[in-house]
């Protein structure tokens, strides 16, 4: 998966225009993709193996609360569709356990307690 300069900034605990100088001075390093619309980078280094590799089309997967998977990124809309956003990043930030349908977030498990106050 790519990454932002958003994203770098976050996960290296920067302000954005702190990152930025950084994310500047390794561009000649990147390789811009575009990943069903999500404009993003990787290491021109990995991108032959990106490239390569074989995905299951078919993969389920059952994401716990807080699951690093889905909180790797500043934006989330390559991850969980728009209309399960509110679903899956709560208030107070809880981020719910997810059901992953190739790679994208297609349903999100609210607990019974949670649903009686919503």
């Amino acid at each position: 998966m790519g990454s932002t300069l958003a994203d770098f900034a976050l996960w290296a605990g920067f302000y954005v225009r702190d990152a930025r100088q950084i994310w500047a001075q390794e561009a000649e390093n990147f390789a811009h993709v575009d990943i069903d619309g999500w404009k993003a980078s990787v290491l021109q280094s990995d991108l032959p193996e990106l490239e390569n590799v074989e995905t299951d089309l078919s993969s389920v997967r059952l994401l716990p609360y807080f699951d690093s998977y889905l909180l790797g990124h500043k934006s989330h809309r390559n991850i969980v569709e728009e209309r399960s956003h509110r679903k899956v990043y709560r208030p107070q930030g809880w981020v719910s356990p997810v059901l992953l349908v190739n790679g994208r977030g297609r349903w999100s498990l609210v607990p019974r307690a949670w649903q009686e106050r919503a």
